[in-house]
């Protein structure tokens, strides 16, 4: 499996200093390490976002890899991978924790 980066987060004009900062704090090397783990945990089982930041809050929480991120940037790390036609959606549909129906996303072939 190749590493894909991409670069880091855009700061919108009317974004607040602290999300600014926090922009600034996220290093390549991290949002490669998270792509890179959406990734392998995508190729091990197709899942839906919410079981994806599960998932990664499990793996943390084990020590399993070094970089926290918010159930958002999970989410965005697995957008930006759809964008670069590495992930892309199943088809299949299962519930979110809330009962809504949510897409399940796996790697593309």
């Amino acid at each position: 499996m190749s590493t894909k980066t991409v670069s880091r987060p855009k700061r919108r004009v009317t974004q607040p200093p602290t999300s600014i900062e926090a922009a600034a704090s996220m290093s390549e090397v991290a949002l490669s390490a998270l792509q890179t783990w959406v990734l392998a945990a995508l190729e091990r089982k197709a899942m839906t976002d919410s079981e994806l930041v599960k998932r990664h809050q499990a793996a943390f929480k084990k020590n399993d890899i070094a970089t926290n991120a918010t159930p958002q940037r999970v989410r965005t790390v697995r957008k930006e991978l759809e964008k670069l036609k590495l992930v892309a959606a199943t088809g299949e549909f299962r519930k979110t924790p809330l009962m809504n129906r949510t897409q399940v996303w796996g790697v593309t072939s």
